[in-house]
């Protein structure tokens, strides 16, 4: 479409950078600042979290062996423990 940027792999769509500037991975039409079509999303290095007040941005996300770790504001982290099933 008009004002957007477009990238192809064997003739397929694979991702698309929208007039608005939302960035769409496995769609044409993203409806959010990052759209992907998929059921996974990989963060490949592991970063403990050292406390509560530990440096971090709002929406960062981290994990580690043991937690899942979300900046919710300015150097505040919360955390959840992840345990085997």
């Amino acid at each position: 479409s008009t004002n957007s940027l477009a990238t192809f792999t064997n003739g397929t769509e694979r991702m698309r950078i929208d007039n608005s500037g939302n960035v769409g991975i496995g769609t044409s039409s993203p409806d959010a600042p990052l759209d992907i079509n998929g059921n996974r999303l990989k963060i490949r290095t592991a970063r403990t979290i050292a406390n509560a007040d530990d440096n971090g941005e709002v929406g960062e996300i981290s994990w580690d062996a043991n937690y899942l770790y979300v900046c919710v504001n300015t150097d505040t982290w919360k955390r959840v423990a992840l345990s085997t099933w």
